[in-house]
């Protein structure tokens, strides 16, 4: 797990995770903003694999979204909706703008297993970005980089 170097944006930030047993793991995150997060509050999500001894990554995954927008559930990315409904289990974000800011935001045990990969996929490596932006500007980044081992 990584996160970038603190922006204006953030007064502190913290991950980690613990592994469980193969194929699932549990995340932890932790955010206070500087300040309140409106309607120009983006959130870029995108996933990436690599199979074996390919080279290059494949991008599977590549979207950006109004946070204030998401909470909804109407989008029709499966995977998607896995992660929107496992983030609203495991946070206290809210789910209506604006974020406020000076306010601990905290997501615990964000449980990763293979409810997120299909059951026919092959051995992978992934990395799944969370990206963080204001009026288009990046404040933060968190990646999360692993393996996944065929059932």
């Amino acid at each position: 797990l990584k996160n970038t170097q603190f922006s204006p944006y953030l007064a502190s930030i913290s991950t980690h995770h613990s592994p469980n047993k193969p194929n699932i793991f549990y995340l932890n995150q932790q955010a206070v903003f500087e300040r309140d997060l409106g309607t120009k509050f983006y959130v870029r999500i995108w996933f990436h694999f690599r199979q074996g001894s390919m080279r290059n990554s494949i991008r599977i995954m590549d979207l950006k979204f109004k946070f204030c927008d998401i909470w909804d559930g109407s989008t029709e990315n499966r995977l998607l909706k896995t992660i929107l409904s496992e983030v609203r289990r495991t946070s206290n974000l809210p789910h209506m703008c604006p974020v406020k800011g000076n306010f601990l935001y905290k997501m615990e045990n964000f449980t990763v297993t293979d409810k997120f990969v299909p059951t026919y996929a092959p051995f992978m490596n992934f990395t799944v970005a969370l990206e963080f932006l204001e009026n288009d500007k990046l404040f933060a980044i968190t990646k999360v980089s692993g393996a996944v081992a065929p059932k």
